[in-house]
């Protein structure tokens, strides 16, 4: 079955950092969080048939909130 922008089937979006490194790598499946992120002015490389979209901002320009206990 072939994956539309409007599907629903894919959109895992991915964080990854490191302490050493000032930059984050960010990683998602989901069209509409690269329009954000390209909202934000981030540099967003790759394509959806590419295996997603990338990009590498500074960590404090990421926000997250915690699980509760």
């Amino acid at each position: 079955m072939a994956k539309s922008e409007d599907s629903k089937m894919e959109a895992e979006t991915i964080i990854r950092w490191d302490e050493t490194d000032e930059l984050a790598i960010l990683w998602t499946a989901s069209p509409k969080v690269r329009d954000a992120w390209n909202s934000y002015l981030f540099p967003v490389t790759g394509d959806r048939n590419g295996g997603g979209w990338r990009c590498r901002v500074p960590k404090d320009r990421i926000s997250y909130k915690t699980f509760k206990k």
